[in-house]
């Protein structure tokens, strides 16, 4: 009789299923425990098993017939590098209980093309591998045991993905202190001191080379393992003027001064904390398991991404010169509206071209029981801002996005009285430079054509300011974003990466891919909406915070494990050694 033990990869979400064989093998001594989704062979020693379906083939080959087929599914999540020991222990006891055994074959069988490419570098064959075939009679247990060693050596180094989430269970439980302290400790743009204080502290424990202070703020931790490529990953820090009301034990309740000199609440209304926690966790982990991977990692804590000029700060003093030059750039932020555990891509553009734009509408003021002998200031700006809705409809051409948004209108002191002037304030989202270009001129034209319309001389015609740090549109280099989806499947699952419609907001990390000469970056979001909230929210319709809203905050400890994954898959997958 040969014993056949086939593992093929497949992707079982129902859990745990055994068939008539394993009852009769004694493998349904297999164990769920459904508390925490783990599940342990009991005649394996309790190693989990997962993202297989275990297959034994008891059969008398040299007279054609099969005894019977026992399998085991188990969830993906639940691998673990000793599978092959420790299913082995168990068929060898199964064949010394049997007289007619003259032989003992172990094969790996990989379905998917992933996996193939694995098994391959390990030089197996892509669909079908075997590892060993001994005759059992004339070898004894001794032997036995040093083949089943033998056998769990094959996989070494121990898969990435395993070796990433032990030491992640390890750090869990400091990471989300850290994120609950950064959470209760928020700064605003440019005033990250603690903030940034407390990076460096972490990035320099984990072994980092630090340097504080670039930019206007900025930290930069570089974590060297050897020749390689240079992969530069990072985290905004700052927070926003918002009063939280989330009624989490360790919400904020920090109040400082504004750019203006005001007294505002803070809050990390956008996840910023969060970001911080994976940036730490991510450098903890890579240089815990350097075997896996080879190169440069520069850590980037970036201050005023919200307020904009921290990454072009960070540019300016020398970010790509002083320390070592990047081969890819890699960002994440948490969203709103994905489940904790999924992460969402897009190829291309990914985040839209900001613009502030200011018109000052003048006039002539006077009484309001004579307008007459006036020109209302009032009246002008809301034909303007009815034009300006005409820009999108009827000049940029249909398919390209385009957002032109009036903010705020102020002007007039009382209600008899028609002012001199009043103000506007517009956002401006685009994504292609030739439309950006095209929507700032033709609100220059609209605002100067509907004050001649008005009668207005050319000393009194709108005054109409673009601000010069706007934030560019960030562009996800399509190759470096397809080869990251590819890999980061391969950790979180298939049905776990999710495409994404490009957004609207803006985000100054695409100055990262803007130099000279240009850095292929990639921004992908983490879900950070509790799975519960989720599928309450997609069954009943509830809304769920957005970002910047006083009631977000993403989970953190599914969030903070996602983040860190996904952090530290990008650098195995963009300088893994050669096999």
């Amino acid at each position: 009789m040969i014993a056949d033990f086939n593992l093929r990869l497949a992707q079982e979400s129902e859990g745990l299923v055994l068939d008539e064989g394993c009852a009769r093998s004694g493998v349904a001594a297999l164990l769920r425990d459904r508390t925490k989704g783990v599940y342990y062979l009991a005649e394996a020693a309790g190693v989990v098993v997962g993202q297989t379906m275990i297959t034994y083939e008891w059969s008398d080959w040299r007279n054609g017939n099969i005894w019977w087929i026992q399998s085991v599914y188990v969830k993906p999540e639940f691998r673990r590098a000793g599978v092959f020991r420790a299913i082995f222990n168990y068929l060898q006891g199964q064949a010394q209980a049997q007289k007619e055994v003259c032989s003992l074959r172990l094969y790996v069988h990989a379905d998917n093309t992933r996996a193939c490419q694995s098994y391959e570098r390990l030089g197996m064959n892509r669909t079908r591998y075997e590892i060993f075939e001994l005759d059992v009679r004339k070898v004894g247990l001794a032997l036995l045991v040093c083949l089943a060693a033998l056998c769990g050596r094959a996989q070494t180094p121990a898969p990435a993905r395993e070796l990433v989430q032990a030491r992640l269970a390890q750090e869990a439980p400091s990471l989300l202190e850290l994120y609950k302290h950064l959470h209760a400790h928020p700064e605003l743009s440019f005033q990250e001191t603690q903030s940034a204080a407390r990076v460096a502290e972490e990035l320099r424990k984990a072994g980092c080379e630090v340097t504080t202070g670039v930019g206007k703020g900025g930290v930069v931790g570089v974590l060297r393992n050897g020749a390689g490529p240079t992969v530069l990953l990072r985290a905004d820090m700052d927070a926003l003027p918002v009063k939280e009301q989330t009624g989490l034990p360790y919400a904020s309740t920090v109040k400082a001064k504004d750019a203006q000199g005001n007294e505002v609440s803070v809050m990390h209304a956008c996840g910023h904390d969060i970001h911080m926690t994976w940036l730490v966790g991510a450098a903890r982990v890579l240089a815990q398991i350097k075997p896996q991977w080879r190169g440069t990692v520069v850590f980037v804590g970036q201050p005023a991404e919200e307020a904009v000029g921290g990454a072009t700060g960070m540019i300016a003093d020398g970010l790509f010169q002083r320390f070592p030059r990047p081969d890819y750039c890699f960002a994440l932020h948490d969203d709103a509206e994905l489940a904790a555990g999924t992460v969402g891509y897009r190829l291309g553009y990914f985040c839209a071209n900001i613009d502030s734009v200011d018109i000052l509408v003048r006039g002539v003021g006077g009484h309001g029981a004579y307008p007459h002998k006036t020109k209302d200031p009032v009246v002008l700006a809301a034909q303007i801002v009815l034009a300006l809705q005409t820009i999108v409809s009827r000049e940029v051409q249909p398919g390209e996005p385009v957002v032109v948004t009036v903010g705020t209108i102020h002007g007039g002191t009382r209600r008899n009285i028609i002012p001199d002037e009043v103000r506007l304030q517009l956002t401006v989202r685009s994504y292609n430079e030739a439309a950006r270009r095209q929507t700032l001129e033709a609100i220059r034209r609209i605002a100067r054509g509907e004050a001649l319309a008005a009668g207005l001389p050319e000393d009194r015609l709108p005054e109409v300011k673009a601000s010069e740090e706007g934030v560019p549109a960030l562009y996800n280099d399509p190759g470096l974003t397809e080869r990251l989806v590819g890999a980061l499947k391969g950790w979180f699952g298939e049905t776990n990466l999710v495409e994404k419609r490009a957004s609207m907001g803006g985000e100054d990390f695409a100055e990262f891919g803007r130099t000279d000469p240009k850095v292929p970056i990639c921004m992908m979001n983490i879900g950070g909406v509790s799975p519960e909230a989720h599928k309450e929210s997609q069954q009943t319709g509830k809304p769920l915070p957005s970002l910047h809203s006083p009631f977000w905050a993403p989970a953190p400890e599914p969030g903070i494990k996602a983040g860190v994954t996904a952090l530290t898959a990008t650098v195995i997958e963009l300088t893994r050694k050669p096999e």
